[in-house]
């Protein structure tokens, strides 16, 4: 069974002055892979890293991060999850070897219920 959950969820808020606060939201997909899309902003660390214990997870237990793109505050704490398979953009990585994948042609297949899929968003 493949679960879903927001670990921290994302807003956007008008400061004034032609600025806003916002941040990513942070999920986790648990199944027979454990994903994590999103690391969320550098100071969410320690959100992250708390929700995994509280899950009875380490970051070793993540099998991919997917950043759905790269504004810092969806990659930022990407560099915790050293194991994983990234998946950014176009690309697949595994360490330093880099395939890339037309996601809008296919889905990538990350384990039985769990695709990966091209959707426009608001960065290239």
């Amino acid at each position: 069974m493949t679960v879903v959950q927001v670990l921290k969820p994302g807003y956007t808020i008008e400061a004034g002055n032609g600025q806003i606060r916002a941040d990513g939201t942070i999920t986790l997909i648990r199944g027979t892979k454990n994903l994590i899309v999103d690391t969320g902003s550098p100071h969410d660390r320690g959100i992250i890293l708390e929700s995994l214990t509280r899950e009875g997870l380490g970051v070793g237990d993540i099998d991919y991060v997917v950043c759905t793109h790269g504004h810092c505050d969806h990659i930022g704490n990407n560099n915790l999850f050293q194991g994983a398979v990234f998946i950014v953009c176009h690309d697949i990585s595994r360490g330093d070897l880099y395939t890339l994948h037309d996601f809008s042609r296919k889905p990538y297949v990350v384990a039985e219920g769990i695709s990966i899929i091209a959707t426009p968003g608001h960065t290239s």
